[in-house]
Parts: structure tokens; C-alpha cells; sequence
């Protein structure tokens, strides 16, 4: 379980919930083959499709300083479950 890093509960994804897609970020290096045995493992859901974003880093700047520095990388992961099934963590939303 030491892929995946968080949940995310911003109003898209929980809007999505209803639609049985719960969307995680996970560390680059998982592939959907690990990341699909891993969470029906982990959660115990079976999993129907899931589908992997990889955002690359953006340069941003402070204000004042105008000093430049980069956002870290990050993998966006979204996925579906079966219709019977759903994740207890997002259960009570």
C-alpha cells in the first residue's frame, strides 16, 4: 500500500462517486496491473476499468522574490468499481 499516496475529495471527484469512480494519487513508478491487484487487495472491491494520468511538473514563481521553482511530478489515478461495490473510505460522503 505504499503506492498510493491520497485521496482526492475536490467537488469533480466527488461528484464522480456516484458514478462508482473514486480517484487516487499514486507514486509514479505503479503500473495498472500492480495498482488494480493492489487496491482490490487492499479494499476489496473488484475493479472494472482504470485509467492513469501523469502530470509533469510546471514552473511557477513567487511574487516578490520572482524566483522561479517547479511543482512536483505526479500521477493521477481514477478508478472505476463494480457496480455491488464501493470503496468505505468515501461511504459517509
Amino acid at each position: 500500500m505504499d503506492g498510493i499516496k491520497s485521496s482526492l475529495l475536490s467537488t469533480k471527484a466527488i461528484d464522480i462517486i456516484d458514478k462508482k469512480k473514486y480517484i487516487f494519487f499514486v507514486q509514479k513508478w505503479l503500473d495498472k496491473a500492480t495498482l488494480k491487484d493492489t487496491m482490490e487487495y487492499f479494499f476489496g472491491v473488484k475493479i472494472v476499468k482504470i485509467n492513469t494520468l501523469n502530470n509533469k511538473s510546471r514552473k511557477k514563481r513567487f511574487s516578490k522574490a520572482k524566483m522561479p521553482f517547479y511543482k512536483n511530478n505526479y500521477k493521477k489515478v481514477i478508478v472505476t468499481v463494480a457496480s455491488h461495490d464501493n470503496i468505505q473510505l468515501f461511504s459517509n460522503i
